[in-house]
């Protein structure tokens, strides 16, 4: 397993993110609450890491993990 640990907002708290790289991974299927509206999308790689390069990926969280 691979674990990562960053400071998301250092100086302001002392929230840590943990990422963690999951290999192997299987579909699970459980109810969604009523509010919700999750649709799942599966995207290699190295269209992950082109769009992080391009600009177009501009979740911090998701950029760091990358």
């Amino acid at each position: 397993m691979v674990r990562w640990e960053a400071l998301p907002l250092p100086g302001y708290t002392t929230e840590f993110m943990h990422i963690f790289l999951a290999r192997d991974l299987q579909p699970a299927s459980a109810e969604a609450d009523e509010d919700e509206q999750i649709e799942l999308e599966e995207i290699p790689l190295v269209e992950l890491l082109r769009q992080a390069r391009a600009g177009e990926l501009r979740d911090a969280k998701t950029v760091a993990a990358l």
